[in-house]
């Protein structure tokens, strides 16, 4: 079984940069899809407006397309406990 395991971390911030970036973090996440490996993505997405058990999220564009695009890549979240206050920021997302 051939394995990836990267690493990400999208700063805190929801201005035209922060989008730019998580531009390049979706990038990323549709290279892996189109992988024949297996992936796992470790990281903090900054992302507390998202509900990872609902997959569901409030209404900032930058929880949105992050959580389209894990979706839509088939990547599930595995860390099911509040990583900074009552938040999951710290994210481990595999296409196992």
């Amino acid at each position: 079984m051939d394995l990836d395991i990267d690493k990400m971390y999208r700063p805190p911030y929801y201005d035209n940069i922060a989008s730019h970036y998580l531009q390049s973090v979706i990038k990323r996440f549709t290279q892996f899809n189109t992988s024949s490996q297996t992936n796992i993505i470790v990281g903090d997405f900054n992302c507390p407006g998202i509900n990872w058990d609902s997959l569901t999220f409030l209404s900032d564009n930058i929880s949105n397309s992050l959580l389209i695009c894990v979706v839509k890549s088939s990547f599930q979240q595995f860390v099911n406990f509040a990583t900074r206050n009552s938040n999951i920021l710290f994210n481990q997302l595999n296409n196992i």
